[in-house]
Formats: C-alpha cells, structure tokens, sequence
C-alpha cells in the first residue's frame, strides 16, 4: 500500500462575464492516507473531512503520492496539521 495526498478544494471563486467564465479553486488543505490506489484514497480521505464543516461537496483536485515520512491525516493551510480531526 501507498500513501496519497488527496487535495480538495476548500472554496470556489467564479466570475462570469458575458464572454468568458473564470473558476478558480483553493486547494491548500489535503489528507494524507494509506491506500491500495487513488480510488481507494479519496473514499479514506472522504472519511476524515468533515463535510459539514467544510460547507460545500467533497471536491477532489487531485491525487498524488506522497513520501512514506508524511503523517497520516488531515493537513490544513499548505502543511500545518488540524488537531482537531
């Protein structure tokens, strides 16, 4: 098994002009977690967010590995952990 970090989007900013519409993602909190593969990642990952808290649907913006030394959990703010889940 590998560990993941799973990124999630934690707001989203849309602008719309009658030409062009912008999204723009904040995607700095991310769990960390063992799993068989990314799939299998982003359920476990699902499990530690708490989804009403966070206010908005489970938006994963991507999956990565991450390096065997990393603690397992919920990371907030571009790496400082959250005691709290």
């Amino acid at each position: 098994m590998k560990k993941y970090r799973v990124y999630f989007a934690t707001k989203v900013h849309v602008f719309t002009t009658w030409f062009r519409r912008k999204e723009r993602v904040s995607e700095t909190d991310y769990v960390v977690v063992t799993a068989h593969n990314e799939a299998h990642a982003v359920k476990l990952a699902r499990a530690l967010v708490n989804l009403d808290e966070l206010g908005m649907p489970f938006r994963v913006t991507q999956v990565r590995e991450a390096p065997e030394n990393e603690d397992e959990g919920y990371h907030q703010g571009g790496g400082a952990s959250s005691p709290d889940r």
